[in-house]
């Protein structure tokens, strides 16, 4: 089987090295004829066996014959059923592929048996007689503790069938490769409780598949590695000794806001002016609206300008006024069109990102009620006129691949979109949008109506400039403290900028789908990164890899932090799942959520206020160590010089 075999040997040592190369014949490789064929195995140990030999219930008589080499007789057992005569081929890559693949099985232990680079020493210093050791080396480097085809492992019971038979003529150390092979440990396990495992084994094996089977699942189970373990019902629980005989809570939240009812509930508790603090915000209006048209304005941040006088508002307005005090306008030449490409997480986007009540109202929107969400963090919008830009700013897109939208992928079809202004924008300095574009049908009777030349298949959908038929855009102007709820079906944009234009700002806090895994995002796929990459970025105050769509950040070059930002405290449980920081299925987090939804509105005004209250002290906190690190390091450069 082997030809020009070499040893990698250190002089100064005089040990064996790490590798051996085997440089095999492919018409060589057939590594079980000696064994399967019933005579080269047997005959080169001086054994002849007799042909034909009936089959008898219980042990066969072994055949015996003495060798020339004075090796004691070897006998096999004849019972071992005809498929396991197959033989099995290797190519000399699936060998060197097996050789590297890293072994996952926790049960092994290679400190028992030498590392397959030492084999040439063995054969020099093994007593074994029989022929077929040198294919238990090379079976043991390619398959030990790895699940093995039904052919393979047929051939590793021959063979242990033979070394049960003539133990005194095979050593130790093959006895135990053969044990790994079968599956056994034999970690802690002396040779002489080994043989008697591997005695059992072969005799189960003898006596068929169900055998083989019963010895698994009694008390030699333990025996086994995991791999060839039979599988209980019971091992799903690893070391838990009990089974979950119930789950919590016992209907979900997202089941309980398909139920029309609990819907209307939820969102009457929302938008009431104990939690808006907006007298004026009507639900049935609202509701109408977002059927209706597929956007709605609704007053959540409020708050920020009613509490604490005003408090919240100031900081975050001040905060954001330094981002913008440290942002270049233009950057070789790409200029940011009214973007903020350095404020990813100012103080405004780190608490609109973690708001409970904003959190659920998107989910009481999506129609898909999810309640696994993540916040994706986006720059924000700084719009005002400037005269060395004075037509830029204008866009109208779909911030999805429509292809995808139609299709429905991941429920993608779900994902609610919006902003948060911190301005009273005016029709002319607003976001528009094209209503009724969530529709069944219109979207795909509009994609199906543009030329071929026009349909793009990037993350994000641009709106071509001579559509067939002539959309009509409608402006959507938010007041300070207002979130837009959007259906992502539906095309939307701005104005460019003008003369005299009052100042626009807004946060974008897309609230992405969290897939059952905790892992994957609507377009991981698509370059959007996973959860823990959005966390990632989150606890390093650096911007994610791609956009929530999956579009390459290429107008925001961030090469480090700024050195201002500073991570709010913790706000909770579920704020924290909202950035990625836990799962969605912590027991702290349901607790929070059936808070939040449940029917006890007394108490979920109390779980309201006093997040406000945490996240307001959060906030100052935040905004002074921001203000004294920002001074510290950029000196006479520093925003608060002049303030």
């Amino acid at each position: 089987m082997y030809e020009n075999l070499q040893l990698s040997r250190n002089l100064s040592t005089g040990l064996y090295g790490d590798m051996i190369e085997a440089h095999y014949e492919d018409e060589s490789m057939n590594i079980s004829a000696g064994i399967l064929d019933g005579t080269t195995l047997l005959e080169a140990n001086g054994l002849h066996s007799q042909p034909d030999t009936p089959h008898i219930e219980g042990a066969s008589e072994p055949s015996h014959a003495q060798g020339t080499n004075r090796a004691e007789p070897i006998s096999i057992d004849k019972r071992l059923n005809e498929s396991s005569r197959e033989l099995s081929r290797h190519t000399r890559f699936d060998a060197e592929a097996d050789y590297l693949s890293p072994s996952t099985d926790t049960d092994s232990d290679e400190s028992m048996i030498s590392n397959f680079s030492d084999t040439a020493h063995q054969l020099i210093s093994c007593q074994c007689t029989v022929s077929f050791r040198q294919k238990i080396d090379t079976l043991y480097r390619m398959h030990r503790w790895r699940r093995m085809p039904q052919n393979i492992l047929n051939d590793v019971m021959i063979m242990l069938n033979v070394t049960i038979r003539n133990l005194k003529q095979v050593c130790s150390r093959h006895q135990r490769k053969i044990a790994v092979l079968c599956g056994l440990k034999v970690k802690y396990c002396k040779q002489a409780e080994l043989n008697d495992r591997m005695e059992a084994l072969n005799m189960a094996r003898l006596n068929g598949e169900d055998a083989v089977k019963t010895l698994k699942l009694g008390a030699a189970s333990g025996w086994f590695s995991k791999l060839h373990r039979a599988q209980q019902e019971c091992d799903a629980l690893g070391h838990y000794k009990f089974a979950k005989q119930a789950s919590w809570p016992p209907r979900t939240i997202q089941e309980r806001l398909f139920d029309d009812g609990f819907l209307k509930r939820t969102f009457a508790f929302l938008l009431s002016s104990e939690v808006t603090r907006e007298d004026s915000c009507n639900f049935d209006a609202v509701i109408r609206t977002w059927d209706e048209k597929g956007s709605v304005n609704i007053p959540i941040f409020k708050w920020w300008w009613m509490a604490n006088d005003g408090e919240v508002a100031r900081i975050v307005d001040e905060d954001l006024e330094m981002y913008k005090h440290h942002t270049r306008q233009n950057l070789h030449g790409n200029e940011n069109k009214g973007w903020l490409p350095t404020a990813f997480h100012s103080i405004a986007q780190q608490l609109v990102s973690q708001d409970p009540v904003h959190y659920a109202t998107y989910t009481a929107l999506r129609p898909d009620h999810w309640t696994s969400l993540l916040s994706y963090p986006s720059y924000a919008k700084y719009s005002e006129f400037d005269k060395d830009y004075p037509t830029t700013g204008g866009f109208e897109h779909i911030d999805q691949n429509v292809n995808k939208l139609l299709e429905g992928e991941f429920n993608l079809n779900a994902q609610v979109q919006g902003s948060v202004s911190l301005d009273d924008e005016v029709p002319d300095n607003s976001t528009k949008i094209v209503p009724g574009f969530h529709k069944p049908g219109v979207l795909a009777n509009w994609w199906a109506g543009l030329p071929d030349e026009h349909k793009k298949s990037g993350a994000v959908t641009r709106i071509p400039n001579k559509s067939v038929s002539r959309l009509n855009w409608e402006t959507v102007p938010c007041l300070h403290g207002e979130a837009r709820f959007t259906m992502p079906q539906t095309p939307h944009g701005a104005q460019p900028r003008y003369p005299d234009m009052p100042r626009r700002r807004t946060i974008l806090p897309w609230m992405s789908r969290v897939a059952e895994d905790h892992t994957t995002l609507p377009n991981t796929d698509y370059g959007a990164g996973t959860v823990q990459d959005v966390t990632l970025a989150r606890v390093a105050c650096m911007p994610p890899k791609a956009t929530q769509s999956g579009k390459p950040i290429f107008n925001s070059q961030i090469p480090y932090r700024f050195p201002g930002c500073v991570r709010l405290d913790s706000l909770g449980a579920l704020s924290d799942a909202l950035l990625g920081l836990r799962r969605w299925d912590a027991p702290e987090v349901v607790e929070e959520q059936e808070i939040l939804f449940g029917e006890d509105r007394e108490r979920a005004r109390e779980f309201i206020g006093e997040w406000r209250e945490n996240a307001t002290r959060a906030v100052k906190k935040a905004f002074e160590i921001g203000k004294k690190t920002e001074i510290r390091v950029f000196g006479s450069d520093s925003y608060w010089n002049n303030k």
